[in-house]
């Protein structure tokens, strides 16, 4: 527990360094340390099953889009859109964004 406490603490404090930084997304779900962020480079980086997510909101009836760049390839990559029903969770992610009803997503 206390190895997770501490990723937990540096993941946040790296997340605020991002965010100072210019960066607009962070971890949603997963566990502490599967995600990084890096406003300088551009890029998210994934060490294990989660979701990131933007900070911008798109409100219902608007239309927004993403573009996305791999440059490294994972086992089962998602990109989709996730609804207000979604919540922020520590706890190591067992579904995806579009594995749920109240998000879309794509494989």
């Amino acid at each position: 527990a206390p190895a997770l406490l501490a990723a937990a603490a540096d993941e946040l404090a790296a997340e605020r360094a991002a965010r100072a930084a210019g960066a607009t997304f962070a971890r949603f779900s997963g566990a502490a340390g599967e995600a990084y962020v890096s406003a300088r480079w551009r890029t998210v980086g994934f060490r294990g099953f989660c979701s990131v997510r933007a900070g911008a909101v798109c409100r219902a009836g608007r239309r927004a889009y993403m573009e996305l760049e791999l440059l490294v390839l994972c086992d089962a990559p998602q990109f989709g859109f996730c609804g207000r029903e979604w919540r922020r969770s520590d706890a190591h992610a067992a579904a995806g964004v579009g594995d749920d009803e109240g998000s879309w997503g794509v494989d």
